[in-house]
């Protein structure tokens, strides 16, 4: 009976151990930057990994200019390349003249490791909740970052379950980390156990991973500030996944907009997948985005106090037309686009091209004009959208064609181009009244190719000659199809 019951304790100890064991840390020691490629004695390169974890702590430590050596030949740039960190085998900016090295925190076995994003690591008294290191000083009025507050268990990443094992046990000082900003106020790194959210209406921030679980609460920063405070409120995450055209049968030409295959762990733990027929990768991709209840919406504003514009919605839905008078004002998280042949509307900042400010509906395909082809700009920096389909040609979407193919038109004359099916016929000026399918010498360019001339079209917005089907294959883009992208919540 006393074997059994040493057993049962033995086996309640083990379950103790392993329910409030947590992972071991990603740390940094003393810190050095040496030129030249080789670290100091004792001390060795920063991996990527502790890059990826401390990235604002390093890039803060380089010179904004600078690209530093990590291990394996990796590098870290400074606030200029965006904290950006390289590969062994991308690209970089510049040679590497230095590189960022660290010695190694060892704690012994009566001491643990603890991070200090706002001071530094240290070694700690098992148990400890003083924030004292095993010299019994303060560490964050030794590093001069205010009162130790008290320990918090962070999670480093968002691929695994939330639990108890992959929480790091951390020290927070009155005064931690903020977060990296480069020249134009964009975030270019967040501090310790943060990560980027973008926020739409509310701003741009950095919030703890599985902040739910560090707050209690969804929506708030790495501060414990709520975030949609003016704008109703927290609504929910979701993440901004990029389409992308792939070429799935190039003998065929067919093209189709696909999204990334997304894993990502949910709140309790089950791995969620957004599949998709054609799998490009496994990666985790896609921006977590904030969405708050009460969002900036576009909205019509009269040029006359006595004319009434219609919604922003009724207009873009087809309910109720507009005149010249009204105007669209897109909020700050959106940019005015002037459509070709479709809407003049707003979408996202950093979206999808040819999307709304939504990111789900394709102006283009709505509006039975195929794919997006591309945006053009004016000298006044107006984005117009143009379509695959056009009816009509689009004056700079033509002078960007014309340029590429160096073809000067004489004045009096038209840039007509001619699409990949008919090898025999080439791009030409053509006088504005002349006869069709002639160029600016009157020449018949359909016959002199063998064939005659059948009409224009104006794909992308470009005027293009089409002779009969003797030269040339029916259809000017071959069969494309469709499927979702875009918003993953």
């Amino acid at each position: 009976m006393r074997v059994i019951r040493l057993f049962f304790w033995l086996v309640l100890v083990q379950l103790l151990t392993v329910s409030y064991s947590y992972a071991t840390p990603v740390s940094l020691g003393d810190m050095k930057i040496v030129e030249g490629e080789l670290c100091p004695s004792d001390y060795r390169h920063i991996t990527i990994e502790e890059a990826k974890v401390f990235k604002r702590k390093l890039c803060s430590s380089i010179q904004p200019s600078e690209i530093v050596w990590l291990e394996n030949h990796a590098a870290i740039g400074g606030v200029e390349h965006d904290c950006m960190i390289f590969t062994q085998n991308d690209n970089k900016p510049s040679t590497p003249s230095a590189s960022i090295c660290q010695k190694p925190i060892e704690c012994d076995a009566s001491s643990e490791l603890i991070i200090a994003p706002g001071a530094h690591d240290y070694c700690a008294e098992v148990g400890d909740t003083r924030g004292f290191d095993i010299n019994h000083n303060n560490i964050c009025t030794k590093y001069g970052r205010g009162n130790f507050i008290g320990y918090k268990y962070l999670y480093t990443k968002r691929s695994r379950r939330p639990d108890d094992e992959s929480r790091i046990k951390t020290a927070m000082c009155e005064e931690n980390d903020k977060p990296l900003k480069n020249v134009m106020g964009e975030i270019v790194a967040c501090p310790y156990a943060t990560e980027f959210v973008k926020g739409m209406s509310s701003e741009d921030h950095c919030a703890y991973i599985w902040n739910e679980y560090i707050w209690e609460e969804k929506g708030l920063d790495y501060n414990g500030n709520s975030i949609c405070k003016n704008y109703g409120g927290f609504e929910e995450y979701i993440y901004r996944v990029q389409r992308r055209i792939i070429n799935l049968q190039p003998s065929e030409n067919i093209w189709e907009y696909s999204y990334f295959r997304r894993d990502f762990y949910a709140p309790d733990g089950s791995s969620q997948t957004f599949p998709t027929e054609h799998v490009l990768s496994n990666k985790i991709v896609g921006q977590r985005t904030l969405i708050c209840q009460k969002e900036e919406r576009p909205r019509l504003v009269s040029k006359d106090k006595f004319i009434d514009c219609p919604s922003y919605d009724e207009y873009i839905n087809g309910l109720r037309s507009i005149t010249s008078n009204c105007s669209i004002e897109c909020p700050l998280y959106s940019e005015f686009v002037k459509g070709h042949s479709v809407k003049d509307h707003c979408a996202l900042k950093g979206g999808d091209l040819g999307y709304d400010i939504n990111n789900e509906i394709n102006f283009c395909k709505k509006e039975g004009k195929g794919f997006p082809a591309e945006y053009v700009i004016n000298e006044e920096g107006v984005k117009t959208l143009i379509c695959e389909k056009e009816y009509s040609s689009n004056i700079i979407a033509t002078k960007n064609k014309q340029e590429k193919s160096g073809i000067e038109c004489p004045k009096g004359t038209e840039f007509i181009d001619t699409n990949k099916y008919q090898p025999r016929v080439q791009p030409h000026c053509k006088m504005i009244n002349g006869a069709p399918g002639t160029n600016e010498k009157g020449v018949d360019i359909c016959a002199k190719a063998g064939s005659k001339f059948e009409f224009y079209e104006y794909p992308k917005g470009i005027k293009t000659l089409k002779c009969n089907d003797n030269i040339s294959s029916s259809g000017t883009g071959g069969h494309r199809a469709e499927t979702a992208g875009g918003n993953v919540r």
